[in-house]
């Protein structure tokens, strides 16, 4: 009985110790390799988002602010964005949008155009300015 015992363990075949050893190794190496570019992927398409939407709430705040404009025949003293009316501080109109998310925009009072904006959306703060463009920060406000 010992015997057959002894023979059906010893004719099974499978992989030793060493050789699933050195495939986790490879596989763990491989994930170290590969760990440091997916994050890094990740922070550049997470800001690339925050940009693009940065971006498009900026033309828009352009337009609502040019039909503010000439509707009002010069510099507008309310400006409405997404059906809600932007909270004016001094020079600088305050809209928010979303939970977490909010825009800051300042009109030149002559000409009617947006000259300055930022844009904040929990993890990034992206700037426009008319004479130096756009730039990011990481860091939330």
């Amino acid at each position: 009985m010992f015997k057959k015992l002894k023979d059906r363990v010893s004719s099974k075949k499978g992989f030793t110790l060493v050789e699933l050893i050195v495939v986790i190794v490879i596989i763990l190496v491989l994930a170290a390799v590969m760990i440091p570019n997916v994050i890094k992927y990740t922070k550049q398409a997470s800001e690339a988002g925050t940009k693009n939407a940065a971006a498009s709430m900026l033309t828009e705040i352009q337009v609502e602010v040019g039909d503010a404009y000439i509707a009002a025949g010069g510099a507008p003293q309310k400006v409405k964005f997404g059906g809600v009316e932007a909270e004016k501080k001094g020079e600088i109109y305050i809209t928010g949008k979303g939970s977490g998310k909010k825009a800051e925009y300042v009109v030149d009072g002559t000409t009617g155009q947006v000259t300055a904006f930022g844009y904040q959306d929990g993890k990034h703060w992206a700037t426009w300015d008319a004479g130096d463009g756009w730039k990011l920060d990481n860091n939330s406000y």
